[in-house]
Parts: structure tokens; sequence; C-alpha cells
């Protein structure tokens, strides 16, 4: 199983190489991250599926929960308000 991911990994890297916006790979890789124990690198590469696709529910929700698991709530809490109060879907921009 860690072998697949590795791979896994691996191909999602070679195609952000080629495509560094492409949502799906970010996504997928990000997946990896939070399932491999990184979800600080999981929050950026899921932010930046959702920055490409910012209607696309899935990566909100990642995103969210990324954000839960790296123990970032106040980010958790902005977001979500956000999408509660805004229907088009548009991360909120971050504090810095």
């Amino acid at each position: 199983m860690a072998g697949d991911l590795a791979q896994a990994e691996d191909a999602y890297r070679v195609i952000l190489e080629l495509a560094p916006d492409h949502g799906d790979a970010n996504h997928n890789l990000a997946v990896i991250a939070l399932e491999s124990g990184h979800a600080a690198a999981a929050v950026a590469l899921f932010r930046k599926a959702l920055d490409g696709q910012p209607g696309n529910q899935t990566y909100w929700l990642s995103w969210f929960d990324a954000m839960l698991q790296s123990g970032d709530l106040d980010g958790a809490m902005d977001a979500l308000e956000h999408q509660a109060a805004h229907r088009e879907c548009q991360p909120p921009s971050r504090r810095s």
C-alpha cells in the first residue's frame, strides 16, 4: 500500500511539473499528504486546487477538513463562515 501511495505521489508531482495549476493533481496530492500525516502541506495543496476551481465542493470540504486536522481552527471557521455567506464559493483571503 505504501508503495502505491509513493507511485501515485510521484505521478501527481510529474503532472504538476507540467501543469502546476491542475486541480485534480493538486487535490489528490493533498489527499496523500493528509493521509501521510502532513496536514499543513495538504492545506496548501487543497487551496491551490480550490483556487483553480472555486466552485468545486469536494475541494472546499477537503480544504476545510485539512485545516481542522492541521489545527487551523480560525482558518477553518473563516472558510465555513465565508462559504455560508457567499454561494459563489470563492475562498476567503487569508489573514496575515
